[in-house]
């Protein structure tokens, strides 16, 4: 559940098959709620993660290993 090509690297470099999906989530509200609620940077990116991950495996219907990733520079 993300669209970065540096993780869709590090998944090629170990040789797995994968398709890559924009989660299309709304970052800077999730981002705001983190601060909000005084998240760390690695909690807030956790957040993100998931909420990539979980709308992704919607979409994906069940059948699929959803890897949600995101970091905060």
């Amino acid at each position: 559940a993300s669209a970065s090509a540096a993780r869709r690297a590090v998944l090629a470099a170990a040789g797995l098959r994968f398709a890559a999906e924009a989660a299309a989530v709304d970052e800077a509200a999730i981002k705001e709620s983190a601060r909000a609620e005084g998240l760390s940077a690695a909690e807030a990116a956790t957040v993100l993660a998931e909420a990539k991950a979980a709308r992704v495996a919607r979409r994906a219907g069940g059948g699929a290993l959803v890897i949600g990733a995101d970091q905060i520079l």
